[in-house]
Parts: C-alpha cells; structure tokens; sequence
C-alpha cells in the first residue's frame, strides 16, 4: 500500500530530505528517480518537476481476513486495485494531498489511496482498498470502477474456504489472481 512517483529531471538537484515520507536518489541530468510515499498525507512537488515526464501508481490496501468460528469458515480479504497516471501536471513547489491507506477490516466500506485530491473521487490518481471477509463470506477485490488513472487493475476476491489466501493486489501487469 504505497504510492511510487517516477520522474524524469531536467536539470541535477540535491539529494531530497523527506524522512520517512519517500525514498529519493540524486542521479545526473536526464535520469530517474523513484518516490515511494508510504505514510503522511501532503508531499511537497520538486522544484525541478517535470510535467512530461513523470509516472505515478498506487496499490489499494488490500482487506483484513477473517478466523473461523463455530459453524462457520473463514477466508483470506480482496486485495487492493492498481491504478496508474503518466505525465500528470503538478505546480513545483506546490502542495499535494493524498491518503495511504491502511488495512481495511470493513466488509462493505473499501480503503482507498489516492494521490493530488481531498479524497478518492476527486483524486487525480485513485486505488480502490479490497474488502475484509467475514464468516463464510469472502472479501472482495477493489474495482476499476472506483479507482481512477489512465491505466487500472482490479484486485482479486478471495477463496471463502478455510485457511485460503486473499485476493491478489492489481499490478502493472494486470489484475490481482483469486485467492
């Protein structure tokens, strides 16, 4: 469950500071970097933004199992979509909101992530979260129809069996395997 930024610069800059809210290197001109926002929820864009050459992707959290009880079986959660977005326009040194989703341990209310909006329907670049499973019901997979991006994958629902893995996250690659 993170958000990765990719971008190609047009000039060298120095390393990047950001804690623990991204991974960053410093390479030479013309190179790329890659950005991994795993936690907070304002990144600051880089003076040396680039508005044609950037790629940004993000994975839905994908959704809690569910133990067994008495009578009743339990299961793996949905996993997460993909979604992705390529040269999207950012103002440099500008402020951009986004969520990282944790967990869900909800049956009918997703987690999403989301990345340049106050939520997930007005996001630019939005993952729908998978849906926890409960007794003898399996969790469900996040959509395409609630992520949005140029690019989208669906996650996959989980077996309803006993003692079965979740659903795949969606990736670059295409939609997440049953569980």
């Amino acid at each position: 469950m993170n958000i990765r930024i990719m971008r190609t610069r047009a000039a060298i800059f120095a390393p990047l500071a950001m804690a623990a809210l991204f991974f960053a290197h410093p390479f030479s001109a013309s190179a790329a970097t890659q950005i991994f926002l795993t936690s907070g929820s304002t990144w600051t864009v880089p003076s040396d933004w680039n508005n044609a050459a950037n790629t940004i992707e993000c994975v839905g959290a994908g959704g809690n199992g569910s133990g067994a009880t008495t009578g009743r079986v339990g299961g793996g959660g949905g996993g997460g979509a993909y979604a992705k977005i390529s040269n999207l326009s950012l103002t440099p040194n500008g402020s951009v909101t986004y969520s990282v989703a944790a967990a869900n341990s909800s049956a009918t209310l997703a987690n999403d992530t989301y990345f340049n909006g106050a939520a997930s329907t007005t996001a630019s670049l939005s993952c729908s979260g998978g849906l926890a499973a409960s007794a003898n019901v399996q969790g469900l997979g996040g959509t395409t129809a609630n992520s949005t991006g140029t690019v989208e994958y669906s996650g996959n629902t989980s077996a309803i069996s006993g003692a079965t893995g979740g659903g795949g996250a969606g990736g670059p690659d295409g939609a997440g395997a049953n569980g």
